[in-house]
């Protein structure tokens, strides 16, 4: 059995019960009472009693922070009231409390990383957790106990000299917290419970009346069942997890066929036949993004500044291993219409995070999403649609899921694929063009729609739409959920939701 490791970023402290105000002050409570005053004082109005930073809006450091907070360059144009960014568990408490008794919606962020900027509203506070960096290995070896806003890099970087991993984002830039708690599309999430939210084994919470609460299956257990897929519509904060590990890796191997836009529809038919012979740890990706000169002067007809590129990518221990378990890939008809391939690599967390975050250049952004089972269908909407999307930096991408089985959880939603549609363009002058083509384009997905992975839902787009990131039967239970836990509505509910 190993050893419980030491922790090597930040420790957060445990909630405090004496009286959670004493650490805020009487004057940032008058203040809130009297918004001309709490808002004519650049030092916070008595909130610099907090042992993290804060900020009201009127003080002369609120913009540039509130706009930092934003990952991308389009930045919406909401404005909470105060920012209060957490140094402890202790701060959360009292963030969560000021907010309950001054009657203030609180929402929280921790990486910024939502495209639609949900975590930011007009009124009320926003809570900064990214500074809770809490990172130890658990006694019995095979979970780690991790803060909100420790990012996907750093985990599996301090994992690795266990042989351990974790399921995370594609982005190594992204904080567990948010893309945990949203259901989380993560490397090798076929084989590694689906989705990263199964992975989660435990929380420790701060809820609606300021108290630090334990909640899993057996403690707390509806309050665990909204934890594993409310994501921004949670009531309650979660300052700690407790995650599943699995063995690290021995080889990552990836490689790649590159096709004519023109044989999309023929490419996604393939894959769901491949996809269904492959292992779980066999990641497949179609991605329809810009192409190469290359690939592009081989093209010809409409579409030909657009490729699509068919990732595969075997988390296993050998060289071996890979070829025998990418031989329904290597040997199937469709590569036959390839024009263009790249042959098997060794890779490494970091290289994958690496080459994914080349995608993701500081410009303006949009994403959205759907699960479903009819890639075909999704696939001709592309091919009619890409050639007349208004910018040329637009991408597809396609991810088999398969057929999964989950846990009974907040997150429900499935389908044999992902399909994740992203927007990205300078001028801000292209903003609505851009906006109404995307809108546009899940308008006809939603036929073949079996609903959406809430992490990249365009939340702003399509606010109406957002009840279809869970079952039915999970919607209306998180809302006899919030009743129970959040009585008073201390925190916002989901963006576009009363």
């Amino acid at each position: 059995m190993m050893k419980a490791d030491e922790t090597v970023l930040p420790v957060s402290r445990g909630c405090n019960r004496r009286d959670l105000l004493a650490g805020v002050g009487v004057a940032s409570i008058l203040a809130f009472f009297s918004p001309s005053a709490l808002w004519a004082q650049n030092n916070g109005g008595g909130l610099e009693q907090f042992a993290g930073r804060s900020a009201t809006r009127n003080g002369k450091d609120y913009e540039p922070w509130r706009q930092s907070m934003i990952w991308q360059y389009r930045k919406s144009d909401r404005h909470p009231e105060i920012i209060i960014q957490a140094n402890s568990i202790d701060d959360v408490c009292a963030a969560v409390k000021l907010a309950a008794d001054l009657r203030k919606k609180i929402t929280t962020r921790a990486g910024g990383h939502s495209m639609s900027a949900c975590f930011l509203r007009d009124d009320g506070i926003l809570l900064d957790v990214s500074r809770l960096q809490e990172v130890r290995l658990a006694p019995n070896g095979q979970e780690v106990i991790v803060g909100p806003g420790v990012i996907g890099r750093a985990l599996n970087e301090y994992l690795r000299p266990h042989n351990l991993a974790v399921a995370t984002a594609h982005c190594g830039m992204v904080p567990v917290s948010g893309f945990w708690l949203g259901g989380g599309v993560a490397w090798n999430g076929n084989a590694w419970g689906g989705m990263a939210v199964f992975n989660i084994n435990g929380v420790d919470i701060v809820t609606a009346d300021g108290e630090l609460r334990h909640a899993s299956s057996t403690e707390n257990a509806d309050l665990f069942w909204a934890v594993r897929g409310a994501g921004p519509g949670l009531f309650g904060v979660v300052v700690r997890f407790y995650v599943k590990c699995y063995p690290l890796p021995k080889s990552i191997q990836s490689t790649e066929y590159i096709y004519h836009l023109s044989d999309i529809v023929e490419v996604a038919k393939a894959v769901e036949e491949i996809g269904s012979q492959v292992a779980d740890n066999v990641e497949l990706l179609t991605i329809v993004a810009q192409a190469s000169p290359e690939h592009a002067e081989k093209c010809h007809g409409v579409g030909c500044n657009q490729a699509v590129y068919v990732n595969a990518i075997v988390f296993g221990d050998s060289v071996g291993e890979a070829q025998e378990k990418l031989a329904p890939l290597h040997n199937h008809p469709i590569v036959q219409k390839a024009i263009g391939s790249h042959p098997m690599k060794q890779e490494t967390f970091e290289s994958l995070y690496t080459a994914n975050e080349r995608s993701f250049a500081q410009k303006r952004w949009q994403a959205d999403n759907v699960m479903t089972d009819r890639a075909d269908k999704i696939a001709e909407l592309l091919l009619e649609s890409v050639p007349n999307c208004p910018t040329d930096n637009n991408a597809a991408v396609l991810v088999y899921k398969g057929n999964p089985r989950f846990p009974d959880a907040a997150y429900g939603i499935i389908g044999k694929f992902y399909l994740a549609y992203y927007m990205v363009w300078d001028d801000a002058a292209d903003d609505l063009a851009v906006a109404k083509y995307h809108v546009d384009y899940f308008k006809k997905a939603k036929k073949y729609s079996n609903g959406s992975y809430l992490n990249e839902f365009n939340q702003e787009g399509r606010p109406e739409d957002l009840p279809l990131c869970f079952t039915s039967d999970a919607w209306d239970k998180l809302k006899g959920l919030r009743r129970k836990w959040d009585p008073n509505s201390v925190f916002h509910n989901f963006y576009g939701q009363q």
